[in-house]
């Protein structure tokens, strides 16, 4: 549910599509990750910036997205080893 009556008033009633957070993503940023197409629509109806960028860079996010999938193998591998020795 992606609450587009509360997206549509908070629109309605001055706020901004270009505001950003810490990590410099959008409303629209928000909502694609979210996966809500509906107020996506209602954002880029509203001029939300479909090219804007966010701070955290994506090779940022897929470096640590790495890290925590070796861990994850290394603890199962441990874990196997444990069990069967």
């Amino acid at each position: 549910m992606g609450h587009t009556a509360i997206v549509t008033y908070l629109l309605e009633n001055g706020a901004e599509t270009e505001t950003a957070t810490m990590r410099g993503e959008t409303a629209l940023h928000l909502a694609a990750r979210a996966n809500q197409i509906e107020v996506m629509r209602i954002l880029i109806r509203a001029r939300a910036n479909v090219d804007a960028k966010a701070k955290v860079s994506s090779l940022l996010l897929f470096v640590f997205h790495v890290f925590i999938l070796f861990w994850r193998w290394l603890i199962i591998f441990r874990y196997i080893r444990y069990v069967i020795i």
